[in-house]
């Protein structure tokens, strides 16, 4: 079938640096709530499970989150942010239910986002991007 539109199709590289800001931005988005306005609440939910690091293990994630972000926005070691990052919001999914502070949209976002960053593993920084391909 035909390419209803085919000079559009020169355009991609940029298609995975939108994803790549994208999945950044919600990470700081999610490094914020973790670090900020939620960190009690989420000091609260994890130290039912291991009580004595809990506080230590919210800021360990908050800062891991901020550094893949900024991995992803800057186009940086964007395959290591994009592991990071698939690896956090698919925990986030599939913890939405017990741990509702660390995952405040529910599972369906953060495994979307975790998909997303599977595909940036496989794609590649795109265009704009200090990684380059050899």
């Amino acid at each position: 079938m035909l390419n209803p539109f085919p000079y559009l199709l020169s355009f991609a590289a940029f298609a995975p640096m939108l994803i790549r800001i994208v999945v950044g931005l919600y990470l700081l988005i999610y490094a914020y709530r973790l670090l900020g306005r939620d960190r009690v609440r989420a000091t609260e939910e994890v130290a039912r499970v291991i009580k004595s690091l809990a506080a230590p293990w919210i800021t360990f994630l908050g800062i891991l989150e901020i550094a893949a972000a900024a991995s992803l926005i800057a186009g940086f070691y964007t395959q290591i942010g994009a592991i990071v990052g698939g690896l956090i919001f698919l925990k986030l999914s599939l913890r939405a239910k017990n741990y509702p502070a660390l995952s405040p949209k529910g599972g369906s976002l953060p495994f979307l986002l975790s998909i997303l960053c599977l595909t940036l593993l496989i794609t590649g920084a795109g265009a704009f991007a200090f990684d380059y391909p050899f």
